[in-house]
């Protein structure tokens, strides 16, 4: 029997709440905390609470009306794992932005914080009663990150759809306004090479030359896009895949270096095509955007990590708006990362260059 005193009251279980929640943050590193962390916490030692109630025993204890179990705890704020979707719509970001491991971890954290403090205010000493609030306790820690862990992969799927069409989409414009236009004017100087053939032959000369010229470029434009769409890394390996597509889509005036380590061949070919696909966006955005004179890509295994990065010369730009607006397929670039476990790290000044680096956990290492 646990005495009247012990019971949880509406104060007191709020009391109890606030106080393994301040002890969580305390305890989580600087560099863990997120607002969907902290309010996923807040949510779980309330629904832990609630469902807890008070202990049972209490003499004159009744259930208010709506609870369950005599509990008196008010719910958190925001939603539960019990919110409704509707439809396929993704889920929203600002819930559960952060990698799974993340809310594992804090997961762990939260209950090496409430189990304590559920057992002195809660369950009062009494054996029985310590085990239900365990159990409840690691249920709902275990659903939480559960939930994290799914959320998260729907919502990097449905980036990364979004991603491949805006992908497909830019390489239709590609296809309509340089292909397009460049073989339009190459027919109109054809025609104009015919009509000053038998008057001009200077002019007319001088108009096929530039046609040749323009059906050349259009020639390249087309090879481009094609290797674009059919970039991997297949048999060959990451390396030589990278060199291809450096050969293709980097000019000559811009200097490449490329350093490769040997063990990169061992990486499975997931990890290896991704990498792949992370790279060639960042070096397409280099070059596209920031008019180097140097480009250096880096790819090798260090431990139980891979470390990839792009850096180049050039104009460099503004990075809180480039995140704010996914510029130059940012998000896809970390969504891609983070489909491996991995981190995407992105540093640029305006007129100082950029540096996009990546870092993945070897397949069975830890993150």
């Amino acid at each position: 029997m646990v005495k009247q005193s012990d019971a949880i009251t509406h104060v007191d279980g709020t009391a109890i709440a606030v106080h393994v929640v301040r002890e969580f943050l305390r305890r989580l590193p600087a560099g863990d905390i997120s607002g969907p962390i902290a309010g996923g916490a807040a949510r779980v030692v309330h629904e832990v609470l609630r469902e807890l109630g008070t202990p049972p025993g209490v003499d004159g204890a009744a259930a208010p009306a709506g609870t369950t179990g005599g509990g008196t705890v008010p719910p958190a704020a925001g939603p539960t794992r019990n919110s409704a979707r509707t439809g396929d719509a993704p889920p929203d970001e600002t819930d559960y932005p952060g990698h799974p491991v993340d809310y594992l971890r804090a997961g762990t954290l939260l209950f090496e914080v409430a189990l304590p403090i559920l057992a002195a205010r809660w369950a009062g000493g009494d054996q029985k009663l310590l085990v239900r609030a365990s159990t409840t306790l690691h249920r709902a820690v275990t659903e939480w990150a559960a939930l994290a862990s799914t959320a998260h992969d729907s919502l990097l799927t449905a980036r990364l759809r979004t991603s491949r069409q805006e992908e497909r989409r830019r390489i239709a414009c590609e296809l309509h306004d340089r292909v397009g236009h460049g073989m339009a004017l190459a027919l109109q100087n054809l025609d104009l090479h015919r009509r000053y053939l038998a008057t001009d032959a200077d002019r007319a000369a001088a108009r096929l030359t530039r046609a040749i010229t323009t059906i050349g470029e259009t020639t390249r434009t087309i090879q481009q896009l094609s290797s674009e769409l059919r970039r991997s890394v297949s048999d060959r390996g990451i390396e030589h895949a990278l060199r291809t597509y450096l050969d293709h889509h980097v000019p000559p005036p811009v200097r490449v270096d490329l350093t490769v380590s040997d063990r990169v061949d061992t990486l499975p070919p997931e990890v290896a095509e991704e990498l792949y696909l992370i790279l060639c966006e960042a070096i397409r955005n280099a070059v596209r955007h920031a008019h180097p004179a140097t480009l250096r890509i880096q790819l090798g295994i260090n431990g139980n990590r891979v470390d990839a990065s792009v850096a180049d010369d050039g104009s460099g730009f503004d990075q809180k708006a480039a995140i704010a607006t996914s510029y130059g397929g940012l998000l896809s670039m970390r969504d891609r990362a983070e489909l491996l476990r991995g981190r995407l790290r992105l540093s640029s000044m305006t007129g100082h260059g950029t540096t996009v680096a990546v870092t993945v956990p070897m397949p069975g290492a830890r993150p």
